[in-house]
């Protein structure tokens, strides 16, 4: 080394320097980089499986608000149009709305099923008259496809019942906004000869339902085994 000039010197000094700093890459450097790669491509690998199940949970969280919403229109389409003719439900709800609207109920005469016909949804339409023709060889036509109350009937509730006139129609007001689907068909007001115990009426209402050809059991929401089976004159 005394020999060599500083030039030398210094280049021995550079070329050991770059030896060592080699080793060091390829022993320590290289080694560390490729594990600290592989954790990268982990750890990216892993964002992207995270970011996928919180897409996944956003999703399922707004198909189960829908699902909710879905069963909550099945739910009140069941119970507008429900599987079989359901008469307890009738006789719960028609006593319920009679205490509501502080009427005195006398009698509920509940008639056998009866099928719902094209002819009869014709007569019920409010266009009538434009929705029905008449073909060439002189048939009446409806415009109503046959298949849409081919299994649908209704039950006719006759109701009797006494009460004040404005009770009396807070009461038919009621069962119109019934979440039953019902049609009424007729209602008769008469006076009484004693004023003190009100007006008389008799109302006539159609109750809906679709024919339940699963022969299930019926079964009822009711909150308590009487559900259904109350006192309605008392």
């Amino acid at each position: 080394m005394d020999n060599l000039n500083k030039n030398e010197k210094f280049l021995i000094i550079m070329v050991a320097t770059l030896a060592v700093l080699y080793v060091c890459f390829n022993f320590f450097i290289s080694p560390l980089k490729v594990k600290i790669d592989a954790k990268n491509q982990i750890i990216a690998e892993e964002k992207e499986k995270y970011a996928s199940i919180k897409k996944l949970k956003t999703t399922n969280k707004n198909d189960t608000i829908r699902l909710k919403d879905i069963k909550l229109k099945y739910d009140e389409g069941v119970k507008a149009l429900p599987q079989n003719d359901r008469n307890p439900e009738i006789f719960l709800n028609l006593n319920t709305i009679a205490i509501k609207s502080n009427i005195k109920m006398n009698s509920v005469v509940i008639g056998s099923s009866t099928s719902y016909s094209v002819q009869d949804a014709a007569n019920a339409s409010s266009n009538k008259s434009s929705s029905n023709s008449v073909t060439s060889s002189g048939t009446k036509t409806t415009g109503i496809d046959p298949n849409l109350v081919s299994n649908i009937k209704f039950v006719q509730a006759t109701i009797a019942i006494t009460g004040n006139y404005s009770n009396i129609i807070n009461f038919v007001g009621s069962i119109e906004e019934d979440n039953r689907l019902n049609e009424i068909q007729s209602i008769t007001i008469t006076a009484n000869g004693d004023k003190t115990i009100g007006l008389q009426a008799t109302i006539i209402t159609n109750y809906y339902f679709k024919e339940d050809t699963s022969n299930q059991q019926q079964s009822y929401d009711f909150k308590d085994n009487n559900g259904g089976k109350a006192d309605l004159f008392n």
